[in-house]
């Protein structure tokens, strides 16, 4: 079978990130490769995740199993169109004058993921793609409270409601979106698999379809339900300011380079008052930098990775911080731009 070097890169480039790099089970680092002699599929599975990448090209009838990063790394190098032969349980694949002999596993052993009957709801998937990334990194890792280990989407019927939370940090962002009331969680893990060039998001009972042209990735959900966030996102803050996100990541970053690599983790202090500065606290060093801000007075802790995290995730540079001056400490602050919310809890200083 001859796949052009575009049709081959992407599908390799588009399945082996669902593939296990290392793995108990052999199969899980390998790709199903599997040709009806009109169309040749290539399929990995991450267990809870699974994607089959398709191209539509004529040739003989066969299905085998190719290591995953074997095929990623013959990717990597082909410069013209690919010859895939399979001689008993071995591929050979050849690009010009490359050319490599591979073992391969039998296709029946392959576990296929079955597509889940009942669809709850269907929404374009550009609305959505860059929100469940955007949660992704606040989800935590609590063994009492699973759900929070999860993307969490859920409906109102009249919107979206896509957030992640490990109580210290919530981020959430909404979609319009007409639909009946449900709530599903994905786990962190399997959502970070979510990305690629979809067309539509089908959420399903138990599981997500992300569906395009020649592809369908199948997500599994976890048995859980969404928390309640409405306290954090609807709360009323009595003093509030607008930061300029590019100087305030610009001074964290700053300072963050001179923190050591203690036990104790380095935080930063970010105060307004005379002059608005983020001054670094750690056992062996210290620094400031200065940043853009007006408004109410504020004074709080946070780690810098983290806080990084959350200026990056948005876009535009103006954030407007909302917090309660009388115990800075032990309330939440919450951060808006452009329909992203983030509340976090601040380090204490």
């Amino acid at each position: 079978m001859i796949l052009s070097k575009s049709d081959f890169r992407g599908a390799v480039d588009a399945v082996t990130p669902f593939a296990r790099n290392k793995s108990p089970l052999q199969i899980l680092t390998h790709v199903k490769v599997e040709s009806t002699g009109k169309r040749i599929t290539f399929t990995a599975s991450h267990i809870d995740s699974q994607i089959e990448h398709w191209v539509d090209v004529t040739g003989e009838k066969f299905a085998i199993c190719i290591e995953a990063a074997a095929l990623k790394k013959f990717a990597s190098i082909c410069d013209a169109d690919v010859s895939l032969t399979v001689k008993g349980k071995k591929a050979v694949l050849e690009c010009g004058d490359k050319k490599t002999r591979l073992n391969t596993l039998e296709a029946d052993t392959f576990p296929m993921m079955k597509t889940a009957e009942k669809v709850l709801t269907e929404i374009e998937w550009k609305l959505v793609e860059d929100k469940i990334a955007f949660a992704v990194q606040f989800c935590g890792m609590n063994p009492s409270m699973p759900q929070l280990n999860c993307v969490q989407i859920n409906s109102t019927s009249e919107r979206l409601e896509i957030f992640g939370t490990d109580t210290k940090k919530i981020g959430f962002e909404s979609v319009p979106h007409i639909a009946t009331e449900f709530g599903v969680c994905v786990p962190n893990e399997t959502a970070r698999h979510m990305v690629g060039s979809f067309v539509s998001m089908i959420v399903r009972e138990e599981q997500i379809e992300l569906r395009s042209d020649n592809a369908i990735a199948l997500f599994k959900t976890a048995p859980y339900k969404p928390v309640k966030i409405d306290k954090f996102i609807t709360r009323e803050f009595p003093s509030q300011g607008e930061i300029t996100r590019k100087s305030l990541l610009e001074a964290i970053t700053f300072v963050g380079s001179f923190a050591d690599a203690g036990k104790i983790r380095s935080r930063v202090e970010i105060h307004s008052g005379d002059s608005n500065i983020v001054k670094l606290i750690s056992t062996e060093n210290e620094a400031t930098a200065p940043f853009d801000y007006s408004g109410a007075p504020l004074a709080f802790g946070a780690f810098p990775d983290e806080f990084s995290a959350f200026l990056k995730s948005v876009e535009s540079d103006k954030l407007k911080i909302e917090f309660d001056t009388a115990d800075m400490n032990k309330t939440p602050i919450r951060l808006t731009n452009a329909g992203r919310v983030i509340v976090a809890m601040p380090v204490t200083i």
